[in-house]
């Protein structure tokens, strides 16, 4: 097939106007790309297709996007997870990334799928001068597999590219860090008996692919802005969180004071209320007086509550009116000629038994009584 017979198709980024990519074909051959943005996809934020095929001919070629993986995970992720466009998965042989990863991706829902063939060899690799201390290793994997597709049997050969970068370990005890992808995936096919001759048509084709400088230094860019956009909307949410914190705590700390303040009044209002400072101008009576068994002050409700609060209890004892308290957690009480009372929560207690003293049951108030 001549020069002449042969076109060149322009892969185009419409979202930025350049063009990604170039690949060659036959002239009777139509083709179409695909240039898709992810931008959640941080790491891996572009995916470039393509595909070539003659008209009225069984026949196609089709290029894949790229896929791309790290191991071991990122941190807070899980192994299998797609993080920012990498998946997280340590590196497998070629042959299973073929068969458990490029097969399963783009011909999974075939019927009656079987796969004849897989072969891999090493690939020369050009060391990056960025990291001069990683291990590289590349093979080409091709595998030849047929099934059942409108009717007819078809045979297609798959091709890629696996690149696989060991970083050292960033610390002591660290494992290394590997980085590997899946590129310049493309398969061709055919009608079962027809793709052996269309192999030559089919590498010319792959060979012929080429990205625009200008495009790869696109997508590297775009990765380190949306990298550190990521990394400042982070510092921004942590400040933010950080900030968060430091009002909760001061809310939390005005709250505390307020309520102490609250629970400080109201003690002084019980203590005000259980220790009345009397004076002849606000009666005519003693405090003595009025607690003594010629009562002249009812015991009332508010008083039961000032008792309840102090977890005590009023008892009538005209010996001792400025001993007449006792702990509430006792339902019996007695007193001696002196005013001294002694309680006990047992019906049958006699404090009498045993004793020098005269005791007899003492009368616990209760409001207005």
């Amino acid at each position: 097939m001549s020069e002449e017979s042969w076109l060149q198709h322009k892969i185009v980024d419409h979202a930025h106007g350049l063009i990604a990519a170039i690949f060659q074909h036959p002239a009777d051959w139509r083709a179409e790309s695909r240039v898709e943005w992810v931008p959640q996809h941080r790491r891996s934020p572009v995916r470039v297709s393509a595909m070539a095929a003659p008209q009225g001919r069984d026949l196609s070629f089709q290029f894949y996007p790229m896929q791309s993986f790290l191991w071991p995970p990122m941190p807070l992720t899980s192994p299998g997870q797609n993080v920012e466009g990498v998946i997280q998965i340590q590196p497998v042989s070629p042959q299973d990334a073929m068969a458990r990863i490029i097969l399963p991706s783009y011909r999974g829902g075939v019927a009656d799928l079987k796969i004849s063939a897989i072969d891999a060899q090493p690939e020369p690799t050009t060391p990056d001068p960025r990291a001069p201390q990683a291990q590289l290793q590349a093979f080409r994997i091709t595998a030849r597999i047929e099934f059942d597709f409108n009717g007819a049997r078809r045979e297609e050969e798959f091709s890629a590219l696996q690149s696989i970068v060991a970083f050292p370990p960033s610390g002591w005890g660290m494992p290394p860090m590997i980085s590997w992808t899946l590129t310049d995936i493309c398969s061709v096919g055919a009608v079962k008996g027809g793709l052996d001759a269309a192999l030559p048509t089919a590498l010319r084709i792959r060979r012929s692919f080429q990205i625009n400088p200008q495009f790869k230094d696109l997508v590297q860019r775009t990765v380190r802005n949306m990298i550190a956009q990521a990394g400042r909307q982070t510092d921004a949410l942590l400040q933010q969180g950080r900030e968060q914190i430091a009002r909760n705590a001061q809310a939390s700390r005005e709250f505390m004071a307020r309520n102490q303040a609250y629970v400080d009044q109201q003690q002084a209002r019980v203590d005000a209320m259980a220790n009345p400072v009397w004076t002849q101008t606000s009666s005519v009576f003693s405090a003595s007086d009025m607690m003594g068994d010629g009562d002249r002050s009812d015991y009332t409700s508010h008083d039961q509550f000032v008792d309840a609060m102090r977890e005590e209890q009023t008892v009538h004892n005209p010996e001792n009116s400025a001993n007449s308290k006792i702990s509430n957690h006792v339902d019996y009480v007695w007193k001696d000629h002196e005013g001294n009372l002694i309680g006990s929560d047992d019906p049958n207690y006699d404090p009498n038994r045993g004793s020098d003293r005269r005791w007899t049951q003492a009368t616990i108030r209760k409001p207005n009584s």
